[in-house]
């Protein structure tokens, strides 16, 4: 709900406090011996926090309602886009899978930190451009005239700094 009213600086230090405070319980919990542990508390930490600072910067709380048919409609699309995610996953790791099965540990090391280092800058350049635009398309949703020139746009405008980005790496 942060991200759909574009409120950033809320949803930024609600992240922001959660993970410092993730941070903290890490250091903490590894100088009292928790070891890998500590990690494991970090993560949680840091997701309670965030998830406190969102609710209490906006107050919304949700409502246990059954409506049979909108339930129907939310499960077909949720199926949907799980199997998806289910199918894109393998299909994006199958590559480790066989480099990592046929030649290796070392080689698969060498091979992930070549396809971060290809993939870095245009999935993180397109995380931030993702976090404004989709709550951005969504108020335009019912002008398609305005959606369509505000796509290209941001399609041109992401064209225009990764396709250096990925000229220069290669």
């Amino acid at each position: 709900l942060l991200n759909r009213r574009m409120a950033f600086r809320l949803l930024s230090i609600a992240q922001l406090a959660g993970a410092l405070a993730g941070t903290a319980a890490a250091v903490v919990a590894a100088c009292m011996g928790a070891g890998v542990w500590s990690l494991v508390l970090a993560a949680l930490v840091s997701s309670f926090v965030t998830t406190a600072g969102c609710w209490c910067a906006y107050p919304w709380r949700p409502k246990f309602i059954i409506d049979v048919c909108e339930l129907r409609r939310i499960m077909s699309y949720g199926l949907n886009l799980s199997a998806f995610n289910f199918v894109n996953f393998f299909s994006r790791n199958a590559d480790n899978l066989i480099v990592g099965r046929f030649l290796g540990n070392t080689p698969l090391g060498f091979y992930q930190m070549a396809y971060t280092l290809m993939t870095y800058p245009l999935s993180n350049f397109c995380q931030v451009i993702a976090a404004v635009v989709y709550p951005a398309f969504s108020t335009l949703q019912t002008d398609d005239a305005r959606l369509r020139s505000a796509f290209l746009r941001v399609s041109m405008m992401v064209g225009l700094f990764s396709i250096p980005a990925m000229l220069g790496l290669l």
